[in-house]
C-alpha cells in the first residue's frame, strides 16, 4: 500500500519521504513564533523599567582622597580610605557621618513614593514564610543539632539532643545575645571535643 507522506521519486527512482523534514519546519516555525513572543514581552517589561526617572538631585559622590598605606613592606594607594572612621565602632567623624547622612537622603527621595507598594511586597513577603522555620538536623558527636525560630523573632534559637538521654537543651539563644544591640550578627561557633565548652564570635 503507498504510503500518504511518499510524495514522489528522486531521479534514481528511491521514493522520497517529506514527513520529518516537514514537521521540522513546523516545529522551527512555531519555534520562532514563540521568540518573537518573547522579545516582545522583554521589551515591554523593558519599557516599564524605562519609565523609571532619575531623581532630580544628583547623587551624592564620594570624595577621592589621596591616601597611602604600608602592609609587609608593600605601599597600597586607596583614595577611599577616609570613609573607615578609625575610631570605628564608635563612628564620631563627622565626614563620614556626613556623606552617609546625603546617602540616606538621597535613598529616602526616591523610595518615598514608593512606600506603599513596598510595604506591600513586604507584607507579602512575610505572608510566605514560616515564622516557625526550623532546620535539618544533623548528628555529631552524640548530639543532635538543629536551630529555629520562634514566633516573633528575628533570630535563630539554637538546640541540642543528646542521644543518650534524649534530653534537649539550647546552647546559643541569638535573641538573647542581640538584646540592647541595634547590629548583631552571630559569626562561626565551635564546641569542644568533650561537649563542655561553647566557643563562638559576634559582630
Amino acid at each position: 500500500m503507498e504510503q500518504p507522506c511518499q510524495l514522489y521519486q528522486n531521479s534514481t527512482g528511491q521514493t522520497m519521504n517529506f514527513a520529518k523534514p516537514l514537521i521540522i519546519i513546523l516545529l522551527m516555525s512555531v519555534t520562532a513564533c514563540v521568540s518573537t513572543d518573547r522579545k516582545i514581552e522583554q521589551n515591554t517589561v523593558m519599557n516599564e523599567y524605562n519609565r523609571l526617572k532619575q531623581l532630580d538631585i544628583p547623587a551624592p559622590v564620594a570624595a577621592r582622597k589621596q591616601s597611602t598605606v604600608t602592609y609587609h613592606k608593600r605601599i597600597m594607594s586607596d583614595p577611599y580610605r577616609w570613609l573607615k572612621d578609625d575610631s570605628y565602632p564608635t563612628v564620631d567623624d563627622q565626614q563620614v557621618l556626613d556623606y552617609l547622612t546625603a546617602e540616606n537622603k538621597y535613598f529616602n527621595k526616591f523610595l518615598d513614593p514608593h512606600r506603599t507598594l513596598v510595604d506591600t511586597v513586604f507584607e507579602e513577603f512575610k505572608g510566605r514564610t514560616d515564622e516557625a522555620e526550623t532546620s535539618v538536623p544533623y548528628i555529631d558527636n552524640g548530639y543532635e543539632y538543629r536551630w529555629y525560630y520562634r514566633a516573633g523573632e528575628d533570630y535563630k534559637t539554637r538546640s541540642r539532643k543528646n542521644l543518650a538521654t534524649g534530653e534537649e537543651e539550647i546552647f546559643l539563644d541569638e535573641t538573647a545575645l542581640a538584646e540592647g544591640h541595634e547590629y548583631f550578627v552571630l559569626g562561626d561557633w565551635s564546641i569542644s571535643p568533650d561537649n563542655r565548652y561553647l566557643a563562638y564570635s559576634v559582630d
